[in-house]
């Protein structure tokens, strides 16, 4: 079954830089102890519900230029992707084999800690580097879930709690709803469309939602400045948190940010 958000990217220049900076909003932020460097950095912002934000780094030239979030990299720091908990990887990538979705795996990664420990994850991408993408990947621990994502600072002193809703924009909502339907194995709910958007819809995932908003090409907003830069894309998170608050994009290194009271 699909058990929620596991976490959410953010591409960014600097992990150091997006690190102090998230810790000024409030965010406690971690560094995994990995045994060794590779040819990406990241921190993370873990929440007391086990999802988390990853402010993730690419180092290496080589393999910047093949990567996935390289065309979202070259336009500027920002939100690259989301992610999806399960413990039947195999079933959802049945499901979206047998829908005829693109869809690459489920493959094993791996990466050595400097305590000597290994973690494993199982992963099955649908979405940007494979498929739509507009649509997430998922991801099943094949090991003990506290070694890829450390649970000793949950805490975060501006209350967040977890990843609440991702929004998305996208230029053709029935098509994306069509797939998403297939990929979440659910229908959504009408959703009164924000400004700046046509219609949008609502995906419920284990308490959580995915709003997926279709952009209106005619009416100049913010939707249409960041679709018509990045294409279908994650556009905005929301954490939950006890205390509503908003964050200045530019302080979020390109990811629109915000902690809403049951998100």
């Amino acid at each position: 079954m699909l058990l929620g958000f596991d976490h959410v990217i953010l591409v960014v220049e600097s992990c150091e830089a997006a690190a102090r900076s998230y810790e000024q909003m409030g965010f406690s932020v971690t560094r995994r102890e990995d045994a060794a460097k590779g040819p990406s950095e990241n921190r993370l912002v873990v929440f007391p519900d086990g999802s988390y934000v990853e402010l993730l780094q690419l180092v290496d030239p080589d393999y910047t230029a093949k990567h996935r979030f390289n065309g979202l990299r070259q336009i500027g720091e920002g939100w690259a992707d989301f992610s999806i908990r399960t413990d039947a990887i195999d079933a959802a990538k049945a499901r979206l084999d047998a829908a005829g979705l693109l869809a690459a795996g489920p493959s094993n990664y791996s990466k050595a800690l400097a305590s000597g420990d290994t973690w494993t994850v199982r992963i099955v991408n649908a979405g940007r580097g494979t498929g739509h993408p507009a649509l997430p990947f998922f991801v099943e621990d094949a090991t003990v879930r506290s070694l890829r994502v450390p649970d000793g600072r949950t805490a975060h002193t501006n209350g967040a709690t977890g990843v609440g809703r991702v929004t998305l924009v996208v230029g053709d909502l029935d098509e994306v709803v069509r797939q998403m339907s297939i990929a979440l194995d659910t229908q959504p709910a009408v959703l009164a469309a924000p400004a700046g958007a046509r219609r949008a819809a609502r995906y419920d995932l284990a308490g959580r939602q995915v709003d997926i908003v279709e952009v209106d090409d005619n009416t100049p907003s913010e939707l249409k400045a960041v679709h018509d830069a990045r294409g279908d894309c994650l556009y905005e998170v929301a954490i939950n948190g006890a205390t509503a608050d908003a964050f200045d994009p530019r302080h979020c290194h390109g990811g629109r940010l915000r902690v809403a009271a049951n998100a």
